[in-house]
Parts: structure tokens; C-alpha cells; sequence
């Protein structure tokens, strides 16, 4: 076992001199030579990525769900950089609230939230039975929540992540770019009290 671990760190010593592979006696060794150091420094680009790769898995760093939406969120980006969009369209009524959100626009009213990117194309419409929304955004999320009731809501940029009903009516609140909510509401012997929800 000692001697296969002797060997496979052999393997990966650097020595420009090991050609054998690359050069069949025709061809210029300095061409062989930079293949073999370009096979070497791919072997040891492919190792580090490997291993940074089980250690964030392991770390519960990265999950399927993040990289899930980080892919979906480079094509927002690109629409961003594109910037083609002038003209939004979007439920007129009552108790808006509007923000800025991954370039694009975001438009909370009584019945429903719509998420736009860039160029103007509508990438969520969700039902929200807010009677006074407010929104507010994060690097990459966004937090809805009734101003006057007791309900929130958190997204990123295409689907529901967090809804829930509290006791109270909701004074204010915050969501952090990881997603962690922290709200401000009315108690029962206080004058308010904060509650955190993470994500």
C-alpha cells in the first residue's frame, strides 16, 4: 500500500524531462514538452476541483437547489448586460409597491407579485392577498410582507421559497442576501418584539 502511494506521488511530481508520452521521436521536443506540462497542469486542476468540490458538498455549502439557481440566475444576468427592455407591463391597482430586483423590476399589488428581468420578460406571477404590500430586496432574494397584516412571503427569482402567517401584525423587516428574515412585529406585554427566521 505504501509503495502505490510512493507511486502515485511519483506520478504527479513535475519533471518536464518525462516526455515519453508526447514525443515519438518526430516530433519538436519542445512541442512534447508543452503538451506533457499542459496533461500535468490538467491533472492537477481537475484534483483541486475535486476536492473543493467534496469539501463544499460536505461542508452543506453547496446544494442542488443553489446551483440550481445560480445557473437560472446567468441568464438573468445576461439579459441585465443586454438591457433591451424600456417598457414594463404589469396589474395596475391599489397599494403597489415596487423594487428593484437582479436588474430587472419587481411589482407587488393586492392580488398578485410579478418578478421582470432586464429585457421586460415576466419570469414569476404569483397570487399575494396582501391588502398593503411591501417588498424588499436582497442580492438575491426577495421579501414580500402586508404592512398592515401578518403574513410574508420570501422568493428568488423563480419560485416561492417561504410563506408563513404570524400572531401579529408585522411593523417592519429585513431579509439578508442569504435569505435570513428578520421582522419587527406588535406582542402581547411588549411594545414589539423581533423575531428571525433562517434560511
Amino acid at each position: 500500500m505504501g509503495s502505490e502511494i510512493v507511486k502515485f506521488i511519483e506520478r504527479l511530481r513535475y519533471d518536464p524531462n518525462l516526455v515519453k508520452e508526447n514525443y515519438d521521436g518526430r516530433t519538436d521536443v519542445y512541442l512534447a514538452k508543452v503538451s506533457y506540462r499542459y496533461a500535468y497542469f490538467k491533472r492537477l486542476t481537475a484534483i483541486a476541483a475535486l476536492l473543493l468540490t467534496v469539501a463544499f458538498l460536505l461542508g452543506g455549502g453547496v446544494t442542488y437547489d443553489k446551483l440550481y439557481y445560480l445557473a437560472k440566475d446567468i441568464n438573468l444576468a445576461r439579459a441585465y448586460v443586454k438591457n433591451t427592455g424600456d417598457v414594463f407591463t404589469y396589474n395596475g391597482g391599489e397599494a403597489q409597491s415596487f423594487a428593484l430586483y437582479n436588474g430587472g423590476l419587481a411589482v407587488a399589488s393586492r392580488g398578485s407579485l410579478q418578478i421582470f428581468s432586464a429585457d421586460g420578460k415576466e419570469i414569476l406571477n404569483e397570487t399575494l392577498s396582501y391588502a398593503s404590500p411591501r417588498l424588499i430586496t436582497g442580492q438575491k432574494y426577495l421579501f414580500a410582507y402586508d404592512a398592515s397584516g401578518k403574513s410574508f412571503s420570501l422568493y428568488n427569482s423563480y419560485s416561492k421559497l417561504r410563506e408563513n402567517t404570524l400572531s401579529y401584525p408585522i411593523l417592519c423587516a429585513d431579509v439578508s442576501e442569504y435569505g435570513d428574515i428578520a421582522l419587527i412585529t406588535q406582542a402581547e406585554g411588549y411594545a414589539s418584539s423581533i423575531k428571525l427566521f433562517m434560511r
